[in-house]
């Protein structure tokens, strides 16, 4: 790293020492690689020989990434050695520009830095929390400025799909307010539906967004179950600018939400059957860059014995209750269940991807 006590003279490569600002900002601001991507619309591929050194990077480039981190170039390719050389201090000056971010656990106010490109409508998506049921819930929810300044207001319109004696779908109505950890760097949203006694929490990524939009995020929802046994639920769910066609489940943009909404984990488990299926499909099938990857992906298989296990036959054996309890507890403990569930980079990196290319026609599984 470079700093107030190394001669400048030592980096004689003005567009090293350019790269290493650039990398320092995003290191302090805690901003990756991606999601510089997303913000700047320079492709990974390209984003990433730049910032190696191995393209070079030209005034338009160089123009895109300050622009997408919200600072002037000149502030960077100064040839002085100046206080933007030290990260404490650089860290300070783009920081408290115009008393632009809040230094606070917990930052409220909208005006501020970090809220920057997260105002705005979003559609949301999620799995149907009805067991029985296999569609996806759709509805609209929304970031704004309370009326009254000085805190963050979201609200969520979420169609059930549910309707009463032939009337409209019902649709359920919360309101609250959006905190963003920047430690944890994580927007946090807390909703009530004061009608029907229920709570919503959504959890997602928080990055600066400075003159960009934020696009979409995969958030984790925990809100209560619907139908007749009410239970505590946790899923992902899908906020998204761009509409989706989710009507039809087996439509492209279906398919793909459906995959990004499962609780998996970086181990795929699919049955031989399952994926025999996939692979014989009209959709596969036509698209032959599609069926050459999963041909691919069959070769790298590591192929096991499972046993699939219903627990309620299980709970129905003929067993004292102590002792089932205890068998179905290590048969849990033995399973490839995850311990958690992680929203990734990755799953907001595909999900983004996904939303960017959505030029594309629409195909039907």
């Amino acid at each position: 790293m470079y700093c107030m006590n190394t001669p400048l003279s030592l980096y004689n490569d003005f567009e090293t020492l350019v790269l290493r600002r650039i990398k320092n900002i995003m290191k302090h601001r805690h901003v990756s690689q991606s999601q510089l991507v997303e913000l700047s619309d320079i492709p990974q591929t390209t984003l990433s020989k730049l910032l190696s050194g191995n393209t070079k990077l030209s005034l338009p480039y160089l123009a895109q990434i300050c622009s997408a981190l919200g600072i002037d170039p000149s502030s960077i390719t100064s040839l002085e050695e100046t206080s933007f050389d030290d990260m404490s201090q650089m860290y300070d000056k783009i920081y408290k520009v115009n008393n632009s971010i809040s230094r606070n656990t917990f930052t409220y106010n909208t005006d501020e830095l970090a809220f920057k490109g997260f105002p705005g409508t979003y559609y949301f998506y999620s799995y149907s929390t009805i067991s029985t049921e296999s569609s996806l819930l759709h509805g609209i929810f929304n970031i704004s400025n309370s009326r009254n300044g000085g805190h963050c207001e979201v609200s969520l319109d979420l169609y059930t799909g549910s309707c009463e004696d032939g009337e409209e779908e019902l649709i359920k109505k919360y309101a609250g307010e959006m905190i963003i950890s920047l430690p944890m760097s994580t927007c946090y949203c807390i909703m009530t539906n004061p009608e029907i006694g229920e709570m919503f929490f959504l959890a997602f990524h928080h990055m600066f967004a400075f003159h960009k939009k934020i696009k979409c995020r995969v958030a984790l929802g925990i809100s209560t179950s619907s139908g007749g046994n009410r239970r505590p639920i946790a899923q992902r769910i899908l906020l998204s600018r761009t509409k989706l066609n989710v009507k039809e489940l087996s439509s492209k943009d279906s398919l793909f939400i459906q995959g990004q909404l499962l609780l998996n984990s970086t181990n795929v488990l699919i049955s031989q059957k399952a994926f025999d299926t996939l692979l014989t499909s009209d959709f596969v099938i036509k698209n032959e860059g599609l069926y050459t990857f999963l041909t691919e992906c069959k070769k790298v298989f590591e192929k096991e014995n499972f046993y699939r296990i219903d627990e309620s036959i299980l709970r129905g054996i003929d067993t004292p209750t102590e002792i089932k309890i205890q068998g179905i507890s290590l048969l849990r403990k033995f399973s490839s269940a995850p311990k958690y569930n992680k929203i990734s980079t990755k799953t907001d990196e595909y999900t983004y991807s996904y939303l960017m290319s959505k030029d594309t026609p629409d195909v039907r599984i």
